[in-house]
């Protein structure tokens, strides 16, 4: 589905049955139905089961059997994050994105990074992991995003040179909102780590973000390199 993100960073054409954010569409809904809608302000994605194939994604309601789960919200991050390739669902617009893994050379500390890119939002994301010398858990491990071991961190970042260590100059920079799970062990015979992020992330009403307001990320095996 195509839409207007905040900073004009979303875009696109709608897909079949939908028109753009604020536009006018009409269409099958779900099962074959037909519907008139006066404003798109998202797309439903009808599904038969948990897990299951997108049926039919548009602006009219899901007809039974299929139910709507967009952005997993009916199934949850459980049925969002399956497969082998990645998936996102950035402030309401579905895209496939693609992710880069990166190690970072730091002195402090073990720390890696998800840089992810999409035709359909202008600024690139990253999603960045620290892992301090005191912390209580060591990688390989697999943690909790809502409540990350002691002395692990995780940053999201868009607005800036994302590949930079650093991301001087973010204009989105949060720390906090998360859940999901994100693992990181030794490759299977490479130097480099394997990643994987399993992320939901919703800005808080007293920090909004500028390009970035609500994110579902899924990046399976992603190779953190130097």
């Amino acid at each position: 589905m195509g839409g207007a993100g905040a900073g004009g960073g979303l875009g696109g054409a709608g897909t079949s049955g939908t028109s753009g954010s604020g536009g006018n569409a009409g269409g099958a809904g779900g099962a074959g139905g037909a519907c008139a809608v006066s404003q798109c302000l998202r797309a439903f994605e009808c599904v038969r089961t948990c897990g299951g194939p997108v049926e039919y994604s548009g602006c009219c309601p899901c007809e039974p059997p299929l139910f709507d789960d967009f952005g997993g919200t009916a199934c949850g991050l459980s049925a969002f994050c399956t497969g082998s390739t990645p998936r996102m669902v950035v402030n309401g617009v579905t895209t496939t994105p693609t992710v880069a893994g990166q190690l970072l050379p730091l002195d402090c500390c073990r720390a890696g990074k998800f840089v992810v890119t999409t035709g359909d939002f202008a600024q690139p994301i990253a999603v960045q992991w620290r892992v301090e010398a005191s912390a209580s858990v060591m990688p390989p491990a697999s943690v909790d995003l809502g409540s990350l071991p002691s002395g692990w961190s995780v940053a999201l970042n868009a607005g800036c040179s994302v590949t930079a260590a650093g991301c001087v100059g973010a204009l989105d920079n949060f720390s906090s909102g998360f859940s999901g799970s994100l693992s990181v062990t030794y490759g299977d015979g490479s130097p480099g780590m394997d990643m994987n992020l399993c992320m939901r992330f919703v800005e808080s009403a007293d920090k909004p973000g500028i390009y970035v307001h609500t994110l579902d990320l899924y990046a399976p095996h992603v190779l953190g390199s130097y």
